[in-house]
């Protein structure tokens, strides 16, 4: 398939009392775009529409597969449709287990490698663990890692992402982020994420479309719309610790994060807001990831400071992933350090 054909064409006209939708869209087939825009824009009629939810006139081809062509009489029913859809709640059974849950889908469609395709779903969404686990035993981050990895053991075209993490807490949208974000590299089909979290936008769009009251304001370059519109907030910085492999060691470093807390992000670099989340606990035998928000600005005092300074003390320091092109100060700092 040509990549014109992977395309996801997308013109939808729907009317409903004071509302109306009318969008003409050509989204790219791989990647995370995400449906931006303040609540009642019409994000979550637009994904209904697509999944045949509600039935809108126009014309939809994902994959080179016409869902929709209302000139030709044309409207696939959602059974029909080839997508996987998570809901802002996760809408699992709540009598079965987490591997009867996901197992529930595949028993019922006649698909060939769909069992090897539920194995590759549990390891890109870190579930393994979790197989044996009654539902209503799961954090609400967990459950939306289960209701997504059911989507995809689906072979899905295309997957829609209503919200998923609208009913969770902080620490519970802190937990799921990054699973999420490994959907970039772990997924070739397209995915289609509303949100009106800046956050989420800043951490997982590659394409962006804006809407209000129902139309498209603007499509394109997630990077390109977010600077054009002012929706850059903050932007995260990542650090990777290496494997601690003494309890010494783990309290050595849990000291140094909290100095690192107290004189970063208030004392030397005002524009670093936060460390707001470990994958991981500080201990014997695990590797440590922090991450800090930074304002744009305090990105350019950062710029400034990293290649002078050294606060972490850390020689456990091995990798970096950050944005804004500041990988390479703190691999200098890496490299420099744990040579020396």
């Amino acid at each position: 398939m040509t990549a014109q054909e992977q395309n996801l064409e997308i013109r939808l006209s729907l009317s409903r009392d004071a509302f109306h939708l009318e969008v003409d869209l050509r989204l790219p087939g791989s990647g995370i775009t995400v449906l931006f825009g303040p609540s009642g824009s019409g994000k979550t009629t637009m994904l209904r529409c697509l999944a045949g939810l509600d039935r809108a006139d126009g014309h939809v081809v994902i994959g080179g597969q016409i869902w929709q062509d209302t000139a030709k009489g044309i409207h696939l029913p959602t059974w029909q449709r080839d997508l996987g859809y998570v809901f802002q709640e996760s809408s699992l059974f709540e009598h079965l287990d987490v591997q009867r849950n996901l197992n529930y889908g595949i028993d019922r469609i006649k698909k060939p490698g769909l069992a090897e395709s539920l194995d590759q779903a549990i390891d890109l969404l870190g579930i393994r663990h979790l197989l044996s686990r009654p539902v209503d035993g799961l954090s609400g981050g967990e459950r939306q890692r289960v209701a997504i990895a059911r989507a995809l053991a689906m072979q899905p075209k295309l997957l829609l992402l209503d919200e998923p993490l609208a009913s969770l807490d902080q620490k519970r949208k802190q937990e799921i982020l990054p699973w999420l974000e490994g959907l970039h590299q772990g997924l070739s089909i397209p995915i289609i994420y509303v949100t009106h979290s800046r956050d989420e936008l800043a951490r997982l769009a590659d394409h962006l479309v804006i809407l209000e009251d129902g139309h498209v304001c603007a499509s394109g370059s997630a990077g390109t719309l977010m600077q054009t519109f002012g929706l850059r907030s903050e932007t995260a910085l990542k650090i990777a610790f290496s494997t601690i492999d003494s309890l010494e060691k783990a309290q050595q470093l849990s000291h140094q994060i909290v100095a690192l807390n107290l004189a970063a992000c208030v004392n030397i670099i005002p524009g670093i807001t936060s460390i707001y989340r470990w994958d991981g606990e500080i201990q014997s035998g695990t590797e440590c990831l922090m991450m800090m928000k930074t304002t744009p600005s305090g990105f350019e005092q950062l710029k400034a400071w990293l290649p002078t300074q050294h606060p972490y003390n850390c020689p456990e320091l091995i990798s970096v992933d950050i944005s804004d092109g500041l990988a390479p100060y703190l691999r200098w700092l890496h490299d420099s350090d744990t040579t020396s």
